[in-house]
């Protein structure tokens, strides 16, 4: 762990694993002495065996703790890893509405200025006179200066001669 203060159930765990390792070493030394004494008295081991029966009994009990804080530690880490779909569902749903109603919002200010927009666009239109109309105003100018310069000429051949 890196930095993290462990929690009360692994300093428990820690702590039964040094009592745990500590009365096995315990008991081989106790084993050792009885095995190894060449003519131990009944007194002496009978207390000895007495001594090595109440460390196995507290090996056992602390054994049994510690397989119980285990198990803890196990059905925590278990719950923890569960993905909570419920919590998920009622973000997700609450994101779907804030963001449709924001999105609702936006959406209306921007058709008011798409409609303002469409109708700026439609008055230009409506001012603007088509080419074909141009054209046919140039023409019919054209056709008048020449009209006009015909007579000017036809002046000019009076006057001329």
């Amino acid at each position: 762990m890196t930095g993290e203060v462990p929690s009360p159930d692994i300093r428990a765990i820690t702590r039964l694993e040094a009592q745990v390792e500590f009365m096995a070493k315990e008991v081989h030394r106790l084993n050792n002495l009885i095995m190894g004494a060449s003519s131990p008295t009944d007194a002496r081991l009978s207390q000895l065996e007495k001594s090595v029966s109440a460390r196995m009994e507290t090996l056992d009990e602390n054994q049994k703790a510690l397989a119980s804080t285990i198990e803890r530690l196990s059905e925590k880490i278990e719950a923890r890893s569960k993905f909570p779909f419920p919590t998920v569902f009622a973000f997700c749903s609450l994101l779907f509405f804030v963001g449709g109603g924001v999105g609702g919002i936006i959406l209306n200010g921007f058709r008011g200025d798409l409609n303002r927009i469409e109708r700026d666009i439609s008055s230009v239109q409506a001012q603007v006179v088509p080419r074909i109309e141009h054209q046919s105003r140039w023409d019919s100018h054209n056709d008048a200066i020449n009209k006009l310069q015909g007579r000017i000429d036809v002046l000019e051949n009076r006057r001329g001669r």
